[in-house]
């Protein structure tokens, strides 16, 4: 690999930002040279002017809501791209060569960043630069699923900023693909004006490629229903392929062709609205066809056949206030294990039904304390 002639002042900067004045866990480890690794994947890089970012890759899944945003020098950056799940002696071979230093210099760095069961805190004068815990980490062998590749010329810097302050460029992007649902939930919170302005599947794929050249985190997709687009295969695939990872939530029953295709592109977990299966309730709030209820059985079954984590989310309205409603769910649920979550909300009001229909369908305190003094109960 090639030094990288333009970076300012290399030979100081490096000596500075890989100095020994770590806290908190700093304890350097014997390094094997047969140890692969990279950085850890619940962590990701992001260009930034002056700085570089250090975030949580997928905020929304993060353990225990712990959303990282560190400042860390472009440098830190451009040495921490070189993990990529090649054996340590190459990667610090590679990052020394690339900054034109001694390898000692990034083998020192790296050292305090491997495994760390605590955070470290690098001090750079009056800043204090911040890495997680298991900022790098070990793996037996790297997959599409488990890595994301950096350029270490992204990092390059002109000058230097370290202050927090708001992105220069967008991490994150939404997309509603469509207004279409294939249910008509009494409570839904969407407007029910269809309109057939979709934007074409050209223009999707290309705002998927804009924001991966743009270095974005997160790209998610919102209907409507997701699956009621006509296009969702392909959409969710170039997804994937680009490395995001949207969190999809539907109502529609999906049958094993679509579970399969699901698991084949790299999805990890679904969550699924589901309200009561106490069918003639079921029908009630979703205004579904007779085999709703069947069908969205069935979805459930497969999503535990090929292996995709499941949320259920269930929303209290007046038409399934019951205990009788919890337990129908509770009964079926606790037969998939896959199923990891289950979220239980009372209907809010929305905009698009207006008031007197909000009074319609919301639940009543006193239904709603019962409910909760029976999950209490079972927990």
């Amino acid at each position: 690999m090639q030094q990288n002639s333009k970076l300012p002042n290399t030979h100081l900067i490096i000596t500075y930002v890989t100095a020994s004045n770590f806290t908190f866990g700093a304890v350097a480890l014997k390094l094997r040279i047969s140890m692969k690794l990279i950085l850890n994947p619940e962590y990701m890089l992001k260009p930034e002017k002056g700085k570089a970012l250090l975030l949580t890759t997928d905020p929304f899944r993060a353990k225990n809501n712990e959303k990282l945003e560190s400042v860390i020098h472009p440098i830190h950056a451009m040495i921490l791209s070189f993990f990529d799940g090649k054996e340590i002696d190459l990667c610090i071979d590679n990052a020394a060569q690339y900054l034109n230093v001694d390898k000692g210099k990034i083998s020192n760095f790296v050292s305090k960043l491997i495994n760390n069961e605590q955070p470290v805190i690098v001090s750079l004068g009056k800043k204090y630069i911040y890495f997680p815990q298991y900022t790098l980490v070990e793996v037996e062998n790297t997959t599409s699923e488990n890595i994301r590749l950096y350029n270490p010329n992204n990092f390059k810097y002109d000058f230097l900023d370290l202050k927090m302050g708001r992105h220069s460029m967008i991490t994150d992007v939404t997309l509603m693909l469509t207004t279409r649902c294939k249910t008509d939930c009494v409570y839904c919170y969407a407007t029910k004006q269809h309109c057939n302005k979709e934007l074409p599947l050209s223009r999707i794929m290309s705002l998927i490629d804009e924001a991966y050249n743009l270095k974005m985190r997160g790209f998610d997709i919102i209907g409507g229903d997701v699956f009621a687009h006509s296009h969702w295969k392909e959409i969710l695939a170039k997804l994937y392929s680009k490395k995001f990872n949207p969190f999809v939530s539907t109502k529609v029953p999906l049958n094993e062709e679509d579970v399969i295709f699901l698991a084949s592109i790299g999805v990890r977990d679904i969550q699924i609205s589901l309200d009561t299966l106490v069918p003639s309730n079921l029908d009630k709030i979703v205004h579904s066809t007779s085999k709703y209820h069947e069908n969205i059985i069935k979805t459930l079954d497969y999503l535990d056949k090929y292996n995709i984590k499941t949320v259920i989310h269930t929303i209290i309205c007046r038409d399934n206030n019951s205990i009788e409603d919890i337990k129908s769910l509770e009964k079926e649920l606790f037969k998939h294990p896959n199923i990891n979550l289950w979220r239980i909300d009372p209907a809010t009001y929305s905009m698009p039904k207006g008031v007197k229909s909000f009074e319609n369908y919301k639940v009543t305190k006193h239904n709603l304390l019962e409910i909760y003094d029976y999950i209490k109960s079972q927990s």
